[in-house]
């Protein structure tokens, strides 16, 4: 690690826990992994400073721990993670964006679990001043913004495993499945033992249940919930309906249970922050519309994309990109991409419709415009746009890995410049 590095973690976690924490976290980030009788030992600090220092870096995501045994006894070895720290510098930017997606209430709710580390919804609701037992708009609109702070993973419930680095975790995983076989695995079925590891950790991330969310029954007309339904069935035996007065019958709501713990989930977070400067990379380099288009693919793939260390995204027809692009988006502009092509395409629509490039169009001319930028992005030098299949009106999909490169790139001619 870089000298450079080291002394920017450590003013970091001083600026934000503290000496006496960052004295810890400094030891952890020079030293290692170390147990507890070391970091005693080496910080010289007292026991209960120690421990209240630990359990400060692990309720905000920034220690981990993990149980290694040594003959007879096992210890616990205590560990910083050096990307959460260096998060804590994006803390204005995760605001923004959240407040942008998520409005007022939801920035309230997000911005006291990101100060107080993993915590319960109730304890949220105590800070921000709302009665549980209310039935004011208030606690309504928490519980609704709440709900969608969960379902988009802005925020996420807190797992055992999460203060347990993933290469233990994975470790631990592959050992028990190593032990439950009858003779030693050969280097084929350990390759095959890592890819179903992450294979169930994909399907929990993607699964439609999520942890903490509560489904709740519909409410009939007096607020109550139903205690029995009645199905009525066909006489070819296939459910026709629900008997009785349905009219008034609301639709299944998500609830987050109270109890549960949950901390901000900064892998998404970064996700949105890495699309949103590949959108504005677009917009520079051509105008707003080329970047709403970008902006309608990574929307489309960012349910689907977990982590920034993905490679490519998933694909995308021409069809869903054009059904995301924002409704105000303004497509009537021109785009100079040193020929006259696509001055004809836009020029051509333009003047079929009789109004000028600022005007209104219609659905119709912004779709053909849409498509011209499609097929501008896709031809762009940089190579993050790719189309990858030509039939009919083509897909396309993004080249992550190009766009850091590019995105670095920028970065650094900027500096340069400066």
């Amino acid at each position: 690690m870089f000298t450079q590095q080291v002394e920017l973690c450590r003013r970091i976690v001083l600026e934000h826990y503290g000496p006496i924490v960052e004295t810890v976290a400094a030891l952890l980030i020079h030293e290692g992994r170390l147990p507890l009788g070391l970091i005693l030992r080496k910080t010289k600090l007292t026991a209960l400073n120690v421990r209240q220092s630990l359990a400060v870096l692990i309720q905000h995501g920034i220690a981990t721990h993990a149980e290694a045994k040594e003959g007879a006894r096992t210890s616990i070895f205590y560990a910083v993670n050096i990307k959460a720290i260096l998060r804590l510098q994006r803390a204005g930017l995760y605001l923004a964006l959240v407040e942008e997606r998520m409005g007022k209430d939801g920035l309230a709710a997000f911005r006291t679990i990101m100060a107080n580390g993993a915590m319960s919804i109730g304890s949220v609701r105590d800070i921000l001043g709302i009665k549980k037992t209310s039935k004011s708009a208030a606690k309504l609109k928490f519980d609704n913004v709440v709900a969608k702070l969960v379902r988009e993973r802005f925020i996420t419930a807190v797992t055992p495993k999460d203060t347990v680095t993933k290469v233990d975790r994975v470790m631990q995983e592959e050992t028990k499945m190593v032990d439950a076989m009858d003779i030693p695995p050969t280097a084929k079925q350990l390759m095959e033992i890592r890819r179903t590891i992450k294979e169930r950790d994909d399907v929990e991330y993607f699964s439609s249940s999520v942890v903490g969310i509560k489904r709740a029954a519909p409410l009939d007309t007096y607020g109550d919930r139903p205690s029995k339904m009645h199905v009525q069935i066909g006489l070819d035996g296939l459910p026709m309906g629900i008997a009785g007065d349905t009219s008034t019958a609301g639709a299944e709501e998500d609830t987050v249970d109270d109890k549960q713990c949950f901390r901000a989930y900064y892998d998404r977070l970064d996700v949105l922050l890495r699309n949103q400067q590949i959108v504005n990379f677009f917009t520079e380099k051509y105008n707003v519309g080329a970047g709403a288009v970008v902006k309608a693919i990574l929307r489309v793939s960012e349910p689907h994309t977990r982590t920034c260390r993905e490679k490519i995204s998933d694909v995308v027809s021409a069809s869903q990109v054009i059904q995301n692009i924002a409704a105000d988006a303004p497509l009537g502009d021109s785009v100079d991409t040193g020929s006259d092509m696509f001055y004809e395409k836009l020029g051509s629509a333009n003047a079929s419709s009789g109004k000028g490039p600022t005007s209104e169009l219609s659905q119709t001319k912004r779709n053909e415009i849409a498509f011209a930028l499609l097929e501008v992005l896709h031809a762009d030098s940089s190579g993050i746009v790719v189309k990858v299949e030509e039939r009919g009106a083509g897909q396309y999909r993004v080249n992550f890995e190009r766009a850091s490169a590019t995105l670095r790139d920028q970065v650094l001619d900027d500096l340069v410049q400066e």
